[in-house]
This record gives structure tokens, C-alpha cells and sequence, in this order.
């Protein structure tokens, strides 16, 4: 891949990134001054964190010559690094102990097979009829 494509998969990808951080993170600060509920406050930016990383990595799937498995393999290696920590930083899970970290990555891979499956079904299979 030469680099001139390469700024453009980055550039695509921090725009698709930016759009939905912009729009949850101004809906924190709109709680947040409204004198939201601290936890909604927090949970909606965290959700701004989360999906402006699937959106920015999204890009991963529209970079030619990678194999689905190639892009799947190194998308899901992105989400571990990103979105795992979000999850258990975000106080929605309890945890207490390295078992409920093993559950929570349990539920993550469910997760996260279970959307990899809907899209690749939608996009793979329906829309290339």
C-alpha cells in the first residue's frame, strides 16, 4: 500500500471517527450543564468513545487487497486494545476480580462474533445480490 492511500484510509477514518464523538460528546456536555445524572453523563461520552473507535476502524474493511480474514483479524485486534478497556473502565460491569474481567471478554467475543456474523451477512451476502 503506497502512502498516498494510506492517508487517505487514515484521513477516511478519522472522519468517520470524528462524527459520532462530536455528536455524543456534545450531548454529555448537555447533560452534564442540564445537570444530568453524573452516570448518564458519563456513560453517554464513554458510548462516544466506543463508537467513534468501531467507526474510525471501520475503514480496515474497505482497504483493497487485505483478506476479510486479514481485515477481520486485525479489526478485532484493534477492538480488543480499545474497546475492551472502555467496557471495563466504564462502570457498567462489576469488576471485582480477574474472573469478572474473563466474563466480561466472554461477553465481548459474544459481542463480537454476533455483529461480525449480522454485518458480514448483510454486507458479504445480501447486498452483493
Amino acid at each position: 500500500m503506497n502512502e498516498v492511500k494510506t492517508i487517505a484510509y487514515v484521513t477516511a477514518g478519522m472522519i468517520r471517527a470524528f462524527i459520532p464523538f462530536l455528536i455524543l460528546t456534545s450531548i454529555s456536555i448537555v447533560l452534564y450543564y442540564g445537570s444530568g445524572p453524573v452516570h448518564e453523563v458519563r456513560s453517554t461520552f464513554i458510548v462516544g468513545i466506543i463508537s467513534a473507535l468501531v467507526a474510525g476502524f471501520s475503514v480496515i474493511y474497505s482497504i483493497d487487497g487485505w483478506s476479510l480474514k486479514k481485515q477481520s483479524i486485525i479489526h478485532f485486534g484493534f477492538m480488543l486494545l480499545t474497546i475492551f478497556p472502555c467496557l471495563i473502565f466504564s462502570g457498567w460491569f462489576e469488576i471485582k476480580s480477574l474472573m469478572d474481567i474473563a466474563a466480561l471478554l466472554g461477553i465481548f467475543l459474544i459481542w463480537g462474533i454476533t455483529l461480525w456474523s449480522i454485518f458480514y451477512l448483510i454486507f458479504g451476502i445480501l447486498i452483493k445480490r
